[in-house]
């Protein structure tokens, strides 16, 4: 790589390249969004500051990040800072690169918050101010085996992370990427692509109601809670219901409400959200009427029960046949295109047969018991569910 050349030119001289192509170079405006051009332009602008060899050299200095500029001739010298006067061994470098996910402006000046993780405990933390083209990186890092470095920054009252990065033994740089987005309080954005529900009898006279919900946010913007300290939204439960589990989420904030769950920040996301809960219903005379509240526009709920002993009738579903899974035979429901603020009614009732072994023998632990029951279950039945949905 030509150094003097990279050096003239700018991130939004790349930027430009890349979408309209240049002599030989192909245009690739219409193959790759905004997004992925900005941060395509944004690597290239830093392959201009790493020297041969991956060298730097280090400086006293305080932590501060240098102000970005593109109006220079001479190579520029990248948003750094620099936390040693003389490198430890195995000092290197922590990349930080802050995208807007829609194409949109990135914060400059926010703070940029790079944390050092030691066996899972941590061990060191530094911040510089964001520059203007989004790009920066801690200089002197300590690249310690084992290590692992997040990046946060907050933006428009959200707090955004990177990718985790695990250091190993001959690791020189680390590069992370955090992408912002901006913010509604519109929860409406959200939908439900699909909605499980499948029971475990706890005793002849209480039955579990287990929901596994994949939440989407297809609007390209965070959805957030008005008030912080408040939930986006509230999963309600049907009356009767006690005794509320939660399958805990790294990736969504809970809490639990008076008459339902809470759920927090939605961001966007290709993957949907996993949204597990179980609680209890009076289950007398070995049936139930069950009336589901439905939060958000739901493209299929899918009702799972064991096939000998219970049946499951209500007019909004259509019985979908029984399937064999693992020796177990189920019966399968299904109802289409649910809207905000409709619920779903079933009628549960019968005992499964003993041979089934869906007759819990008490419980001692509902969390532990959900846990269990959910990693039993809970993938077999995403699975079933794609299966039936997509057949």
């Amino acid at each position: 790589t030509d150094q003097a050349f990279m050096g003239e030119r700018s991130a939004q001289d790349f930027y430009a390249k890349i979408t309209t192509g240049a002599g030989e170079m192909h245009a690739f405006g219409e193959e790759l969004s905004e997004t992925e051009r900005r941060v395509v332009a944004d690597y290239l602008r830093f392959l201009t500051f790493i020297q041969p060899g991956g060298e730097t050299s280090p400086q006293q200095a305080e932590p501060t990040a240098a102000p970005a500029s593109d109006s220079t001739t001479e190579a520029e010298s990248p948003p750094t800072v620099e936390s040693a006067e003389t490198a430890p061994e195995g000092a290197g470098v922590v990349q930080v690169l802050v995208a807007h996910g829609a194409g949109g402006e990135i914060p400059a000046g926010a703070e940029v918050i790079l944390y050092g993780y030691e066996n899972m405990q941590e061990a060191y933390n530094q911040s510089a101010e964001l520059p203007e083209d989004g790009f920066i990186f801690f200089e002197d890092m300590p690249m310690n085996d084992g290590w692992v470095y997040l990046a946060t920054v907050e933006y428009d009252g959200v707090v955004y992370g990177s990718n985790l990065a695990q250091v190993t033994a001959d690791s020189t740089e680390v590069l992370l990427d955090v992408t912002i987005f901006d913010v509604s309080n519109d929860s409406s954005l959200l939908a439900i692509d699909r909605m499980h529900i499948f029971f475990e009898f706890i005793t002849e006279d209480t039955i579990q109601v287990i929901q596994l919900l994949l939440l989407s946010n297809p609007s390209g913007q965070t959805i957030s809670s008005v008030d912080p300290e408040q939930p986006l939204m509230i999963f309600e439960l049907p009356e009767g219901a006690t005794n509320l589990n939660v399958q805990e989420s790294m990736r969504l904030r809970y809490s639990a409400v008076e008459n339902g769950l809470g759920i927090g920040t939605v961001r966007p996301s290709a993957e949907p959200y996993e949204i597990t809960f179980a609680f209890d219903m009076p289950y007398k005379k070995a049936k139930l009427d069950l009336t589901l509240p439905i939060p958000l526009d739901t493209g299929a709920a899918l009702v799972i029960a064991p096939q000998e002993g219970v049946k499951v009738r209500g007019d909004q579903l259509t019985d979908t046949g029984a399937r064999d899974l693992q020796g177990v035979a189920y019966s399968t429901y299904a109802a289409e295109n649910l809207s905000a603020g409709e619920t779903l009614s079933m009628t549960v009732s019968g005992l499964p047969d003993a041979s089934t072994e869906w007759l819990a023998a008490g419980r001692t632990d509902s969390n532990k018991n959900l846990v269990i029951g959910l990693a039993a279950f809970g993938l077999t039945f995403v699975i079933v569910g794609l299966y039936l949905w997509q057949r």
